[in-house]
């Protein structure tokens, strides 16, 4: 079996620590042979000949592992010791400045300036020559990329990275790193081609197997993933970030129970692991846990508040709970870190729509457009917005361009149809809300619509069909309830009329054209009394409902209450004004 670059450096680590020199090198030796500028390798190299009294054949170790990687402190003292050593003062000097330019911490070079100023060759008080004593997934001179990537910064990190591969073309884990910023940034093509070059450098280096895992879930391929991050956590089972990778997987592939289980082992490793949260929210969300998914994804956005996604489900999350408000603002957190996201703003648009912030909605949603012009979802809710403001025309243009972009949207064809209702085109709405049911045949709100349209074109019983088939639908629709019993009072059945009506009122007791419309079939039943107590209720409920007035006024006339009943019918004709008719005497 073919040792890994990984594996063969922890060999070479663990034989010189326990003073096997020749086993250390010839370990070192092996990774150089397949990557020859490797920093550890030459670095460890290079201690090693000088513990051996050899500085001479070390500095060219030293030299190598510095230019592989100058963010390493101790390359920096082993090399300037190593300087000294040879009696390459004024060189050493130059490196020792180099290495003050660097950042190298200054308590750590004032042995080695004791000994520049003096002279001297070797201490008893100089630096030990130190080896690298592990290997490392996650360099030391990777860090700043790695902080950036934490803070959400991944231009700045591409930028860095770019540079140091720049200077170490053949480092495997900054590229790998690479790939995974890349994959944060929506670079998927660039990401895959970082990943292929690490692969090609070292295939078995664990980040790369993660990172595979990772672009498989982006391309679509959960079973595929998921053998590459069981393989990462099969060779470091305890590593918190390989185990996300493979509870991601598994919940990719539908094995969510397992995914949690992963997920809470994570955790209690590292309880500000901001992605275990986010993973645990969406499963969470999966099982309709919703009370527990937002405290997670609340968790998630309080640690890296530059989750954009986050903040988008944590807003969908809101608005499942009826909390609109809260969702307004999630969306606008998204929204605020990713101005250019259409899907944000086109969410957003829509939940300030929803709270009759239309005109809050309308500039999102006219930016949504501009930004995915193909996006028929963005021209729907562009015109949903600009309907709700009375901008009629605008909105109509709006659902046409929909339509043309998704012939196949019931909801398009649907809200064209709602608007030759509104402007009473009957023929039109007919054809809207008949395509949009051929569609989708089960939408009760368009059966209700075309039961009116139908009913406008004293096509009565086909209207009483659609109304049927609305309420078979969705029981509990009141509107529907209603309108089948303003049909069934035209077709003369007053008593299945009266039915209907007290079913939309059990159902929506506020709703006043319900009393009122009861009120009327009570009439025809001769029933005075109740529909008095009717008309009397659709008042309450809307005081200036002037048919409702009207209706009442010719009861109380019909029961003999004359001065009361041509007061109402005064009020319904708009004759006198229902705010002063108290005070009026006739």
């Amino acid at each position: 079996m073919e040792v890994t670059v990984e594996e063969a450096l922890r060999r070479g680590i663990a034989a010189h620590k326990a003073g096997k020199v020749q086993e250390a090198e010839h370990c070192y030796r092996a990774i150089l042979k397949s990557q020859p500028l490797h920093p550890d390798a030459n670095h460890n190299l290079g201690v090693l000949a000088v513990s051996v009294n050899k500085a001479g054949a070390a500095l060219s170790f030293f030299k190598k592992a510095l230019e592989a990687n100058s963010a390493v402190e101790q390359f920096w003292l082993s090399y300037i010791d190593c300087l000294i050593r040879e009696k390459q003062i004024d060189t050493a000097k130059v490196v020792f400045e180099q290495a003050k330019q660097a950042g190298v911490a200054l308590a750590k070079l004032q042995l080695l300036e004791k000994r520049l100023r003096s002279g001297l060759v070797s201490s008893s008080d100089a630096p030990q020559q130190g080896f690298v004593d592990q290997p490392r997934s996650a360099p030391d001179e990777l860090s700043p990329a790695i902080e950036l990537r934490e803070l959400g910064k991944y231009t700045e990190a591409q930028e860095w990275l770019n540079k140091f591969i720049g200077s170490n073309s053949n480092h495997p884990e900054a590229l790998s790193l690479l790939s995974q910023v890349l994959l944060l940034d929506k670079k998927e093509v660039e990401a895959e081609r970082a990943l292929l070059a690490a692969a090609s450098i070292d295939p078995d280096l664990l980040s790369v197997c993660r990172n595979q895992a990772r672009l498989l879930l982006k391309q679509s391929k959960p079973a595929e993933a998921l053998v590459k991050a069981q393989s990462g956590y099969d060779r470091s089972p305890e590593d918190p970030e390989s185990l996300l990778v493979l509870a991601t997987c598994l919940g990719a592939n539908q094995k969510d129970p397992e995914a949690l289980l992963i997920l809470e082992k994570v955790l209690d490793a590292r309880s500000d692991y901001a992605e275990a949260y986010a993973n645990r929210a969406l499963i969470r969300l999966r099982s309709n846990d919703i009370t527990s998914a937002i405290k997670d994804a609340e968790r998630t956005v309080s640690l890296k508040p530059h989750l954009s996604q986050m903040w988008s489900l944590l807003g969908s999350l809101y608005y499942q709970s009826n909390d609109i408000s809260r969702a307004i603002e999630a969306l606008r957190k998204a929204q605020e870190n990713e101005p250019g996201n259409a899907d944000f703003l086109v969410q957003l648009g829509e939940f300030l729509r929803q709270a009759d912030k239309a005109s809050e909605a309308i500039p999102l949603l006219e930016r949504a457009t501009e930004l995915a012009p193909n996006d028929a979802n963005a021209w729907i809710n562009f015109g949903a917005a600009l309907q709700q403001d009375e901008k009629i025309a605008d909105a109509k243009m709006m659902y046409e361009k929909a339509l043309e972009l998704n012939p196949q949207s019931a909801a398009i064809s649907s809200n064209l149809g709602a608007i030759a209702k509104d402007a009473g085109e009957w023929e039109t709405a007919l054809q809207y809300f008949e395509k949009a049911l051929e569609i989708e045949p089960d939408r009760a709100e368009v059966h209700d619509n075309l039961g009116v349209a139908l009913k406008e074109l004293g096509r009565l019983e086909e209207a009483e069909a659609n109304y049927n088939q609305a309420i078979a639908l969705k029981p509990e629709f009141a509107e529907a309830h209603n309108n089948l019993g303003v049909t069934l009072h035209e077709l003369g059945r007053f008593d299945e009329a009266e039915a209907s009506y007290t079913n939309a009122i059990a159902l929506k007791p506020n709703v006043s054209s319900a009393y009122n419309n009861l009120g009327i079939t009570l009439i025809e039943l001769g029933r005075l009394d109740k529909a008095k107590a009717s008309f009397t209720h659709a008042i309450v409920l809307s005081p200036d409902y002037a048919e409702a007035h009207s209706n009442l006024g010719f009861v109380l006339l019909k029961k003999g209450q004359h001065r009361e009943g041509l007061n109402e019918k005064l009020i319904g004709d708009g004759i006198i004004d229902f705010n002063l008719s108290e005070g009026l005497s006739l």
